[in-house]
């Protein structure tokens, strides 16, 4: 690991305890280029979320709040160590087969790679929903690795379990369908912003399909090792 996979999983370890408070949030992890490993004094912090079912804006709504009031969220030219959230579904989408292209590397190292923040039960659930992925990864067997964070949020955890008590049954859905109304309005009209009441996937420019291609034409037996070759941005 380099000096930047480590000033960026630092800032992991550090801001981890948000995640804990966020109510309704059963999964949150690390993906792409520093779950990959390939990242560069620019790259941001690719954060994947799992909620509760029918309860992912208000998940949505608290992560969001929560990184921007502490500063760590990207926003606008400040990317650099910052948390992006453009992926979020809730436990009953946790299956990516129907979001995959023909022969999507890509998604299929995407999911092989996830690296756990929070898991309330949830990683097996992407395990069981996701054993398509093996055979384009090259593995026998699905490993959710958790070798980055060192866990010591117990009050953050407390806290937002208070805030899931507070929004129990019926307040619950009035939040959600609050928070999913904001999100339609502020989101809805960004290009490739996909917005149902399960999924929020917010990024624009969708490259599976020419890394596949580039993959192929490489000859690389690893897609790990592909992802390295290619020009740092």
């Amino acid at each position: 690991m380099d000096k930047i996979e480590e000033k960026l999983w630092g800032k992991v370890q550090k801001h981890a305890w948000i995640f804990d408070v966020v109510p309704f949030l059963r999964f949150a992890a690390v993906c792409n280029n520093l779950a990959f490993g390939v990242v560069t004094e620019k790259s941001d912090i690719d954060i994947f979320i799992v909620a509760k079912k029918k309860r992912l804006f208000i998940t949505w709504a608290f992560v969001n709040f929560l990184t921007r009031l502490c500063g760590v969220r990207t926003y606008g030219p400040d990317t650099a160590g910052r948390f992006c959230l453009s992926f979020l579904v809730d436990e009953g989408a946790v299956g990516f087969s129907r979001m995959a292209v023909k022969n999507d590397v890509y998604l299929a190292n995407w999911i092989y790679y996830l690296n756990p923040v929070v898991d309330r039960g949830v990683g097996f659930k992407i395990e069981e929903k996701n054993k398509w992925i093996l055979p384009i990864v090259k593995q026998d067997k699905f490993i959710l690795r958790k070798d980055h964070l060192k866990r010591s949020f117990f009050l953050s955890y407390l806290i937002g379990r208070l805030f899931e008590v507070l929004m129990f049954g019926p307040v619950g859905n009035l939040f959600e369908k609050l928070f999913r109304s904001l999100a339609l309005r502020r989101l809805g009209k960004r290009k490739g912003a996909v917005l149902l009441k399960d999924v929020v996937k917010l990024h624009e420019n969708d490259r599976r399909v020419t890394f596949r291609e580039l993959y192929k034409k490489s000859g690389s037996e690893n897609f790990i090792s592909f992802l390295r070759t290619l020009p740092k941005n």
